[in-house]
């Protein structure tokens, strides 16, 4: 009976640290996911800075401007902001209304902090979805933007799908490592006063 449960014990051993192993390469998967989201982003607003000088002194010089500027900064910019909302999560960047949070207990805030997460999870699930399939059916279609060049939308519309997944793999992260603590409670604001 003793073998049998140092085996048991060994294996239960093995199974939590496969499992921890997993946990962390998930983990690390999707922190470097939300990373190159981010630098995807950044690259994406220095094309549009870049655009945006090149059609400026084009007009101002030569007046001739940057064909396609409009049209491909739009997607650029569909693109600097769904890319970066995995960072912005990370960060817990988002903008929170506090009037009531700020009164509430050590308790009450971690269950509201819970609540966020759970409904910013779903929000980012559904607004996925329905970019995935926007994303899917102009891709069918070969969607274009009407202009002097011809921008495929329907590469932008993948990318800030892609942007919505990494997001939401990014709360999922969260939720699963146990960083969801909103920070500035009333009780952690009057510990930190004393």
């Amino acid at each position: 009976m003793s073998r049998f449960r140092k085996m048991g014990g060994a294996r239960d051993r093995r199974s939590v640290s496969l499992i921890a192993g997993a946990t962390r390469l998930a983990d690390t998967g999707v922190r470097t996911l939300v990373k190159a989201g981010l630098v995807l982003s950044a690259l994406s607003v220095a094309s549009m800075v870049a655009i945006g000088l090149v059609d400026s002194l084009g007009r101002a010089i030569f007046n001739k401007p940057f064909a396609g500027a409009v049209e491909i900064s739009e997607a650029l910019l569909a693109i600097t902001i769904f890319m970066a909302l995995g960072a912005v999560q990370q960060r817990k960047g988002h903008i929170v209304v506090d009037v009531f949070v700020e009164m509430f207990g050590p308790r009450l805030s971690v269950v509201s902090a819970w609540t966020a997460q759970i409904l910013m999870l779903a929000v980012l699930v559904f607004v996925a979805w329905r970019s995935g399939v926007s994303a899917t059916s102009s891709t069918m279609s070969g969607e274009i933007a009407a202009g002097l060049v011809p921008v495929p939308i329907w590469l932008a519309k993948i990318i800030a799908t892609a942007g919505l997944v990494i997001a939401a793999l990014e709360v999922v992260r969260q939720t699963l490592t146990g960083s969801v603590r909103r920070t500035g409670t009333r009780d952690e604001k009057l510990q930190s006063t004393q």
